[in-house]
């Protein structure tokens, strides 16, 4: 060789060592989708990592810099972001060249320095990521499985012995795809290599092997290094899969190249928007441009436009809880809340309220308007989205009035001759203030206290004698609620400006009665005597003891009004209208006029009517009468 061609060849040599990184197309931006997040269909995240010409990440890109399409269509980007070392969970299939051409007789050795290299980055790896590692020279064959646990991985790795002079690159591509199956979340192959594929007995070509990373959406980062790389293999395994192709002159070169790998697997920007198609579980296409500086490149991958049932909960509620009043439901809905379209808020099956913007709550739901009973009854929060996802939560809640008022020491019908302290209880549900409680009197304000103990005292001596209606009334502090007890009691006193009208309101029920009596009795045809003397009634107990009561031959009626009847009868127990005494056949026979309320003759009911028997005792309410000639 002449001198000038070894000064070219030294002159070259410098210049490859001076080099840091031969990458592949220099100059060229690539884009490639890490990964679609379709969990929560119709909202869809593309992770995409961005690389430029050396292999590293492109940074400070911006939204209008990305268009992304779906199926063709546009679609609107409704969060861009750039993550670095996102949380998203990492799977590594690192495939290690085991092959002869990776031993020498100088330490280290390419294999030496390689597991070293590879080591230090599973090291880097996050917590949550995971790694599997295959060997490949005459053959593949995985040496550590897919898994978290780094330091066995790492013990996997030193434990590799050079092997046969081929390199079944290919196989160990396939196995490497095979192995990240079933991973959810972001998936690379990484390939350590001094040398092409020379795989004699290998199963997969070139074609294969791609297919099945493309298949996968996985993209393939080479490790280079040597002189007998074959770079146009390098770059189809690169380019074809997304990846990148880091080529050194030699293994003391790896560790910057795995640095750059790292990140630019840590480094990505994350595309969000809301599709437009119905989750129906049909397959799709996303494509996504990028346009930087006069560079571009797009990419595409497939998604499944899933369905789901939508999460939603009432943490806050519980069956059996009790509300009433103004009440607020804020149902915990774990989606996005761009793609919610609606929440149906129905009660018992009936549908009450849809609203069909954020925030997805029912707000100052009033149970006081709805006007459900008291009790439990079913609540159901149903969500719907965008695409037609749907979920619900339900809740069996106690609906009571927010205030409850009771009177505690009058009743119905009471009788009340003088002054009185009426009480009342009055219970507000948790939340609800109790302003004031009003006492009423036939209408009228008498007392509105404010704090608790509710009482009023009224004066019955200052209203006329008679029914009066007590009412108590309590008011929320906003005065959206109240609760009303009534209760009707009797005043048997009164002011003296009554005593004149209830004088002679008394003299008239007196005297017409009488004069009622009079006028029946005047005609009455005259009693007929029976043998033995004339027929007649005793009173020997009730309002008049000792009273004789003759009986002729017309009806007499007996009761507890006392100008209705012809006999009164003593006692409450005693029917208005009770009994009648007739004469038939020549005999006096009794018939009560009240079922309920029979005649008692020698202590027995009579159910029909009954012959009187001189010395017969008829009990009729407090009156008991014999029955005498």
């Amino acid at each position: 060789m002449k001198p000038r061609a070894y000064y070219l060849v030294g002159l070259l040599v410098l210049m490859l060592a001076w080099v840091p990184s031969l990458g592949l197309a220099q100059g060229a931006m690539r884009v490639h989708i890490d990964y679609i997040d379709n969990s929560k269909f119709p909202q869809v995240d593309t992770y995409l990592s961005v690389a430029d010409g050396d292999g590293l990440p492109v940074e400070s890109l911006t939204q209008d810099m990305f268009t992304e399409t779906e199926d063709g269509q546009a679609a609107s980007l409704v969060d861009f972001s750039s993550i670095q070392k996102s949380a998203q969970p990492l799977a590594v299939a690192l495939l290690m060249d085991t092959s002869a051409s990776m031993w020498s007789k100088v330490s280290p050795t390419p294999l030496q320095k390689s597991v070293e290299e590879a080591g230090s980055f599973i090291d880097q790896l996050g917590q949550s990521d995971q790694v599997t590692v295959i060997q490949f020279s005459d053959q593949a064959s995985t040496v550590f499985p897919l898994g978290s646990d780094k330091y066995t991985a790492k013990q996997a790795l030193g434990k590799l012995q050079p092997g046969q002079n081929q390199r079944a690159q290919y196989d160990a591509m396939v196995e490497g795809v095979n192995a990240l199956k079933g991973f959810s979340g972001r998936q690379v192959i990484v390939i350590v290599t001094n040398g092409p594929d020379t795989g004699l007995n290998e199963v997969h070509s070139l074609d294969g092997a791609l297919t099945a990373a493309q298949n996968a959406g996985i993209p393939v980062y080479v490790m280079g290094f040597g002189n007998a790389l074959s770079l146009r293999q390098l770059d189809q395994v690169a380019d074809g899969t997304g990846g990148f192709a880091y080529i050194r002159q030699d293994q003391f070169g790896l560790q910057s190249e795995f640095d750059s790998l790292l990140r630019l697997l840590n480094d990505q920007y994350r595309l969000r928007y809301v599709s437009s198609l119905q989750a129906n579980n049909s397959e799709h296409t996303l494509e996504v441009a990028v346009k930087d500086n006069g560079e571009e490149d797009r990419t595409s991958a497939h998604f499944i436009s899933r369905s789901s049932t939508i999460p939603v909960s009432m943490p806050a509620l519980h069956d059996g809880d009790v509300v009433g009043g103004i009440v607020s439901f804020v149902p915990t809905v774990n989606w996005p809340s761009a793609a919610v379209k609606s929440l149906d808020f129905s009660v018992d099956g009936v549908t009450l309220k849809t609203i069909s913007a954020a925030p997805f709550e029912v707000d100052n739901w009033n149970s006081t308007q709805t006007k459900l009973a008291a009790g439990i009854h079913q609540f159901v929060f149903k969500v719907t989205d965008m695409a037609g996802n749907t979920g619900q939560a339900g809740v069996n809640l106690d609906v009571e009035p927010p205030i409850t008022v009771k009177i505690t020491n009058l009743t119905a019908g009471e009788i009340v001759g003088k002054p009185v302290s009426i009480s009342a209880d009055v219970v507000p549900l948790k939340g609800i203030t109790v302003q004031k409680v009003e006492f009423s009197v036939d209408g009228k304000v008498i007392a509105s206290p404010t704090v608790p103990p509710y009482v009023a005292v009224w004066d019955p001596t200052n209203y006329s004698a008679g029914p009066h209606s007590i009412s108590v009334t309590a008011y929320d502090s906003q005065n959206l609620f109240t609760a009303i007890q009534k209760v009707t009691v009797i005043s048997e006193v009164g002011s003296y400006s009554w005593v004149i009208p209830v004088v002679l309101v008394a003299f008239l029920a007196l005297i017409i009665p009488f004069a009622l009596r009079a006028q029946r009795r005047s005609r009455r045809p005259k009693s007929t005597p029976l043998s033995g003397g004339q027929p007649r009634l005793r009173e020997v107990e009730g309002m008049n003891p000792g009273q004789v009561w003759p009986l002729g031959g017309s009806e007499v009626r007996l009761g507890r009004k006392r100008d209705e009847n012809d006999i009164p009868l003593k006692g409450l127990t005693a029917s208005r209208h009770h009994a009648s005494i007739t004469y038939e056949g020549g005999n006096y026979t009794i018939a009560s006029l009240s079922p309920d309320n029979p005649v008692i003759i020698n202590n027995l009911p009579i159910t029909d009517r009954q012959v009187l028997r001189p010395g017969d005792t008829i009990q009729l309410g407090e009156t008991t009468l014999r029955y005498e000639q």
